[in-house]
């Protein structure tokens, strides 16, 4: 911010009008990055209350959700999701869906990726399992993410447990 106040026509002039007209454009730099620095923190932490706001929720959801990227990496998974399928998410996420599914499972999990691929923005599929030893019945909704440019992020799966129900109704 240091100006030096001497005019003068000759050489020492232009030197010193130089000097003063970058310590100026130097001045208006360190300004513009300290807005931007303030912006960025404010959306940082907006993104970071709207992140916490999400997970809030999907720890107090009672239906199991599960999402993945591109790729089939398992990126989330709630709370409800590990109580219903009797699973920890700490040996899941992160792993390609691939790599913790087994059998028919996998086979169903690969259809629907590929059908993904090929443009299923939505499904709603029925499966039944053992669990524990218990018969279990759920109801999944599979959607796919995404951005604002419509391109594809990844897939949301929303299931409930259905099986009292199917008694029920039986």
């Amino acid at each position: 911010s240091y100006q030096i106040d001497f005019q003068t026509d000759d050489e020492l002039g232009t030197l010193i009008s130089s000097f003063n007209s970058m310590t100026r454009q130097l001045a208006a730099g360190r300004h513009q990055i300290a807005l931007s620095g303030d912006m960025l923190k404010e959306q940082n932490t907006e993104l970071e209350k709207s992140r916490q706001y999400i997970e809030i929720i999907l720890k107090h959801i009672s239906a199991g959700v599960v999402s993945i990227d591109n790729q089939g990496i398992i990126t989330t998974i709630n709370k409800a999701a590990e109580s219903m399928l009797g699973i920890n998410s700490q040996n899941i996420l992160n792993k390609n869906f691939r790599q913790v599914l087994r059998d028919d499972y996998l086979s169903m999990a690969n259809k629907i990726y590929e059908q993904a691929v090929q443009g299923l923005k939505n499904a709603e599929i029925p499966i039944s399992t053992s669990i524990s030893g218990t018969p279990k019945h759920f109801s999944l909704h599979y959607s796919t993410l995404k951005d604002d440019t419509d391109h594809t992020m990844g897939a949301v799966l929303v299931f409930d447990d259905v099986t009292e129900l199917e008694k029920a109704q039986r």
